[in-house]
């Protein structure tokens, strides 16, 4: 039966604040590095309780201002945006400040950023429409499962890298993030950056209504990585499900209170398994849609992680299960459905049609070499597995590739393509700023010394079925893909 959805009620407007009614475009003159200038404001990306995020005539930058309601907040301000330059966050994909400026006309600080073009937040997977039959569309067109998937994938990673330096975030929720708009394209970046702070340096904290976690939002802690973790889970299992986790049946049909009860954590999140006050069929199934990773990994953050914050899983994990689940999807055959779903299940669940038969299944795991004692091969389960049809290669990173956790790791080191003789891969996994390289080679089914009868990888080398790509080879232990072609199970 092809799965559908109802619509979990009306969203809320967006909280109002400071520029709320400014009219653009508009032409405003600034004062950066003593000296006045005019940035034009085009459009407005996004607006929060202490400011707001525009767009400007350029493109590639852009403004936030905050309204200070005196000189010394407005020192005040201009001192915390100073530091943000000072923080060593330009790696990543965070609109920091280039230049602090001073909006006199509007009685504001602010600075301009870094941006990219043509980004929109992620408020618009949350903008479903009115009507049930219409959901399942909209969800397809704007990416599918997979892409959600992916998009969140690297929201986490980039907070766990954030994270790892002793810094959180501070309000992370849709507004505060962006991706590309263009489904060719999966570019995600984070506004509103003047709340990040080192964890033993925060004196307050600040939250987005719907996504804040309960101790913040009863006013009982300052910003910590564990809030960053929980607001995160709200914002993506939300935009996966179409369903807030906190708020259930019991939550949509009772007084205003009991809603700011549960998200103050009183109340059982709406997939309880030993509670099901809150339930609720609105949204997606979850069981069709989520990984048991990925639900195990929202049980522990809303269900012991909702009272008790050191009982939450880290960023990491977070980023883990979004990943593998997203490596686990495979693109329906029907053309007018479009979407994308776990190859776990045997047909679409939005329109019934068959798993494809052309998928190409890869599996990450260790090669331990033999020697008079045991036999050469791979041990243990699979670290990794990825599924790609014969219409879209498969990329692959180089942190999953070599088990590293970098932000900067992120990019793909090895392209798999489906071909009729077999697999191309091609590219390298260059470590390092050196030009140090790991060496790869490739060995037919019936190798057991890659070190000795293999090949190294040529530009589009080509592997039937049942070879091997062994990653660093010289080692004993290393790691190692093995391909099939099979239906993927």
């Amino acid at each position: 039966m092809a799965l559908h959805t109802q619509a979990a009620g009306a969203r809320k407007p967006p909280q109002r604040g400071p520029f709320a009614d400014l009219s653009l475009p508009l032409e405003l003159t600034v004062r950066a590095d003593g000296a006045d200038q005019v940035v034009e404001l085009t459009a407005k990306l996004g607006q929060g309780g202490q400011g707001a995020v525009f767009a400007t005539q350029n493109r590639n930058v852009v403004l936030k201002l905050c309204a200070a309601s005196g000189d010394e907040q407005a020192r005040s301000l201009v001192r915390r945006f100073e530091r943000l330059q000072c923080l060593g966050l330009e790696d990543l994909p965070i609109a920091l400040p280039e230049a602090v400026v001073e909006a006199p006309t509007l009685t504001a600080v602010g600075y301009l950023a870094p941006w990219l073009e043509d980004m929109i937040s992620l408020q618009h997977w949350l903008a479903w429409p009115s009507g049930d039959g219409e959901i399942d569309v909209w969800y397809g067109q704007t990416g599918g499962l997979r892409r959600r998937l992916r998009a969140l994938a690297k929201v986490a990673r980039m907070l766990a890298a954030l994270h790892a330096r002793g810094a959180s975030y501070g309000d992370v929720s849709p507004g505060n993030v962006f991706v590309s708009e263009s489904l060719d394209h999966e570019q995600v970046w984070l506004i509103d950056a003047d709340n990040i702070a080192y964890v033993v340096e925060a004196d307050g904290a600040v939250y987005t209504p719907r996504y804040g976690a309960p101790e913040i939002v009863r006013g009982q802690n300052t910003a910590t990585l564990a809030a960053d973790v929980f607001s995160f889970g709200l914002m993506a299992f939300e935009i996966l499900t179409l369903c807030h986790p906190l708020i259930g049946d019991e939550v949509n049909d009772g007084e205003p209170e009991l809603e700011e009860a549960a998200l103050c954590g009183e109340v059982p999140w709406i997939d309880d398994p030993d509670d099901d006050v809150n339930a609720t069929n609105l949204g997606y199934p979850r069981t069709i849609l989520l990984t048991n990773r990925l639900r195990r990994v929202a049980e522990a953050t809303f269900g012991a992680g909702r009272l008790e914050p050191r009982a939450r899983p880290s960023m990491a994990t977070w980023a883990d299960a979004l990943s593998r689940a997203a490596d686990g999807c495979a693109t329906c055959t029907e053309a007018r459905c479009g979407h994308s779903f776990r190859v776990a299940l045997p047909a679409c669940p939005f329109c019934d049609a068959p798993l494809r038969d052309d998928m190409t299944r890869v599996d990450l795991q260790l090669w331990r070499q033999g020697d008079a004692l045991r036999a050469a091969g791979c041990v243990g389960a699979s670290l990794r597995s990825w599924v790609f049809a014969a219409d879209a290669p498969l990329h692959l990173p180089r942190s999953a590739l070599l088990g590293r956790r970098e932000w900067l790791a992120q990019e793909p080191a090895l392209t798999l393509t489906r071909t009729a003789r077999g697999v191309r891969v091609s590219g390298d996994l260059g470590v390092g700023g050196g030009g140090d390289q790991t060496t790869i080679v490739v060995a037919s089914p019936g190798s057991t010394d890659p070190k000795g009868d293999s090949q190294r990888l040529g530009r589009g080398r080509v592997i039937d079925r049942g070879w091997r790509v062994h990653l660093d080879p010289e080692r004993d232990v290393h790691r190692v893909l093995v391909v099939s072609f099979e239906k993927a199970k």
